[in-house]
């Protein structure tokens, strides 16, 4: 009996246990301070500053009127055809989960510049304070009384919200005309929250909003949407204020995207976290199975078995299709490192609650997430810009430049950039891309990037010819994936992390606390084998798409230039007649401490490919890695990296390759390592070198050197200083050592495999008077290589015999 009541006992342990993480878990989607489901209505306050003396001010509406587009600032209900952004957008968002409806005060509310509150709400209380004072009962345009203002009692801490009154105004909007105190060039908003202003039977103001803009009810959907989601540290679509994840600000779209946005729309992430799901839906991230269009759960993590890898994605805004895959390594150097995560998401611009630019691409959008995949606990350390778009164009390290003209006054307009590229400057790791701000040292002087210093670029210039004229950042052609296209290793942009920077804000910033990445920064581009591709279009009728997922893609197909620290922990295969390049970046990836490449100061570090234990790096034949400008090729105990026939690793001036006591380098068939002239090698002791067949080399050029560019890197390695050509390794290659002294060859026969190498070396019949004039043959079954480091001359009287080979390097 005992037993009994024990095992009874755990059980409701148990069960008591898995409701609490349930709880736990649904707390994220009650919101920040607002619920997200219900109704919500909005009390908005057209006012102005009638006395502003400050020209720059320039106001939107004439003096004691209200403005034209009063009746479209807020939806007064829920009707077939919204007028307000504000609504429309919540409404589509949340699948008519949360409606924010409101309505206005029919009066413009006079306020004194000398009683503007210059550090506080700029007016807010104020307006409260005139109101409070209006003789005789409030009514709103539509003769609402304030009390319909008043049905949420909120809560911070994303705990559940009480939809009742609590004698407070839930929220309070103050549009203003004119408020040079607030906002000098109308160029944005505020919120608060639990202000206690009385105002005519009101208690207080649950939250309050100055708007000072343009765009009203652009900026009215972001100050809301931190209601649900949280402070500044939630900026993204477009970062503001907060801590943030990178150097440049990077645009995007969500409900709390801002100025440089790319269309009007939520993403995955904040329907995940607010719990927006489709009401047909089980799952919070789903997707279609082709065939029958049941749903699949589409929340996945690299390397899971899948019993599928096909799915269908609808229309995102219409049905909330959307794939996240967890990314991986990224905490295997750095426990603390935030998860990334990919979204797949398919935009159709579907005209619907919310209009859409129907010159926005439609297509597949991909977007990482970094950080922010908790529903219980931390959910107040977020940064901003946590959801990344990628762009279709690809990632490049670019040049910018502004035209003469440009001035105003002699200063640089920033707005005004140009971009220019080339293919040989993809850098499909850690280069910027044509939905960024991109950071620069726009002052040079001090060495550092500061917080914020980023450039507006209208124009983009690739491979010589103009591509893009009109400020890509805020939409172009290549903000979708086609029918086509894929995202893998071998792509620009490619399916690794992001590397990230944290980045302070400008009332936090200092060059101390910007020194280094926080240990939540992700520094290394991690490999792996993911690739998705997007396979067919409009598979439904109305522009579904199909796309395909794997996890064992690690075929290079083309030539690359990688950049940065690079980690190998599976496998590349790089296939025949194909070139990678690891070269310095020229993007900014840190913002100090820059390094001088090629007389710029430039804030990457060389780059450091590693190669892991249990990694395997495989040549096929015909195929080049090239190390290049100080670069840093590392093989570590276990790891193997393979030089296939007629394949090269070449090491040129200034980089390195050590391979590690453990470590396999092998170089098969007419494959070779060349360390060219002051380029580095180091073998530690225990190293396996197999030079596989007889015309495997590894090639010392003359100039070249042992050990370590330790100018450059600090590599903790114990190098072996001897004579390399008595180095032990096995097959039947060799090591060979160049020097300058010329060869002569005449009136000799090759046959079987020879290797010939030095300084500058002539062929032919009489190419010397040392020796008796003759030919130099080539018999049949003969395989001869000549290497020289300086010229090779073959003058008459080389002559290669049928079934004979003969190669020049």
């Amino acid at each position: 009996m005992k037993k009994k009541l024990w095992i009874l006992t755990v059980f409701c342990l148990v069960l008591s246990s898995i409701q609490a993480q349930q709880e736990e878990t649904q707390s994220a989607r009650n919101g920040c301070y607002f619920s997200p489901h219900g109704t919500i209505r909005i009390f908005v306050v057209f006012a102005d500053v009638v006395d502003d003396p400050n020209p720059i001010a320039v106001p939107r509406w004439e003096a004691e009127q209200l403005p034209s587009y009063k009746d479209s600032i807020i939806d007064f209900a829920i009707l077939p055809a919204l007028k307000s952004h504000v609504t429309k957008i919540y409404h589509q968002a949340s699948f008519g989960a949360l409606n924010i409806v409101g309505d206005y005060y029919p009066y413009l509310v006079p306020v004194q510049y000398a009683d503007v509150n210059e550090g506080g709400l700029w007016g807010i209380d104020r307006v409260a304070n005139y109101l409070d004072n209006v003789v005789g009962e409030i009514r709103t345009s539509q003769n609402l009384p304030l009390s319909d203002f008043d049905n949420w009692t909120p809560s911070s801490n994303y705990m559940t919200k009480v939809d009742s009154s609590d004698s407070k105004i839930d929220v309070l909007v103050v549009v203003w005309r004119i408020n040079s105190k607030f906002r000098e060039k109308r160029d944005g908003g505020q919120v608060w929250t639990g202000k206690p202003y009385p105002l005519h039977g009101m208690t207080g103001l649950n939250c309050c909003m100055d708007v000072c803009t343009d765009s009203v009810s652009g900026c009215m959907r972001h100050e809301f949407a931190h209601k649900l989601l949280g402070g500044n540290e939630y900026h993204t679509g477009g970062a503001g204020a907060g801590v943030g994840h990178f150097l440049s600000n990077v645009g995007g779209y969500s409900i709390l995207s801002s100025f440089n946005k790319n269309m009007y729309a939520c993403n995955g992430w904040d329907r995940w976290r607010l719990g927006w799901k489709n009401p047909a839906n089980q799952y919070y991230i789903s997707a279609r199975r082709p065939g029958d269009m049941a749903e699949v759960e589409t929340d996945l993590e690299y390397g899971e078995q899948l019993s599928r890898n096909e799915f269908v994605l609808r229309d995102f805004m219409t049905y909330g299709d959307a794939i996240r895959i967890k990314l991986p390594y990224v905490k295997s150097i750095r426990p603390e490192a935030d998860n990334q995560y990919l979204w797949i998401e398919n935009h159709q611009q579907v005209l619907g609650p919310v209009g859409v630019d129907e010159s926005k691409p439609k297509g597949i959008r991909f977007n990482i997430q970094i950080g922010n995949d908790k529903l219980d606990g931390d959910l107040d350390k977020s940064r901003t810009n946590y959801y990344v778009p990628l762009s279709s164009f690809g990632n490049y390290d670019f040049d910018y430049y502004f035209n003469p003209l440009n001035y105003i006054q002699g200063k640089k307009i920033t707005e005004c950039y140009t971009a220019e590229t080339s293919s040989k400057l993809a850098n499909p790791f850690t280069g910027h891309h044509l939905l960024m701000l991109p950071a620069i040292d726009v002052d040079p002087k001090d060495d550092e990037i500061k917080c914020k210093e980023f450039v507006t670029v209208r124009k983009v210039i690739y491979n010589g010819s103009q591509i893009l004229t009109d400020y890509p950042v805020f939409g172009n052609q290549y903000d979708a994936f086609p029918v086509g296209s894929s995202l893998r290793l071998a792509t620009n942009p490619t399916s690794v992390p992001l590397m990230t920077y944290r980045t302070m804000p400008r009332n936090e910033y200092n060059s101390s606390n910007h020194a280094k990445a926080d240990k939540r920064d992700n520094r290394h581009v991690f490999l792996n084998g993911l690739r998705v591709d997007v396979l067919e279009g409009d598979v439904d009728g109305e522009g579904a798409i199909k796309v395909r997922i794997r996890w064992d893609d690690y075929r290079v197909d083309r030539n690359v230039r990688w950049c940065d620290s690079i980690i190998l922990t599976e496998q590349v295969h790089l296939v025949a007649g194909h070139v990678i390049t690891l070269d310095q970046g020229m993007t900014p990836v840190q913002p100090n401490n820059p390094v001088l490449f090629d007389g710029q100061k430039i804030f990457a570090d060389p780059t450091v490919f590693t190669c892991l234990d249990g990694s395997v790096f495989e040549q096929d034949e015909n195929t080049m890695v090239n190390v290049v400008n100080n670069s840093l090729l590392v093989l570590e105990p276990g790891s193997t990296y393979v030089v296939g026939d007629n394949a090269s690793l070449n090491i040129r001036s200034g980089s390195a390759l050590v391979v590690k006591n453990g470590a396999t380098l092998r170089v098969e068939g007419h494959g070779h390592v060349d360390i060219e002239s002051f380029g580095y090698i180091c073998l530690e002791n225990g190293a396996n070198i197999i030079l596989q067949d007889e015309l495997s080399a590894l090639n010392l050029h003359g100039g070249a050197i042992l050990g370590v560019n330790l100018a450059v890197h600090n590599v903790q390695t114990a190098c072996f200083t001897g004579n390399l050509t008595t180095y032990p390794h096995a097959g039947f290659g060799g090591v060979r050592v160049f020097n300058l002294t010329s060869q002569f060859l005449q009136n000799t026969t090759f046959i079987g495999k020879r290797y010939v190498y030095g300084g500058s070396i002539r062929a032919g019949h009489h190419v010397t008077n040392t020796i008796a004039y003759g030919n130099v043959v080539v018999a049949n079954g003969a395989d001869v290589i000549i290497d020289s480091d300086g010229t090779t001359t073959l003058e008459p009287g080389v002559e290669v015999k049928l079934g004979g080979k003969l190669e020049v390097r």
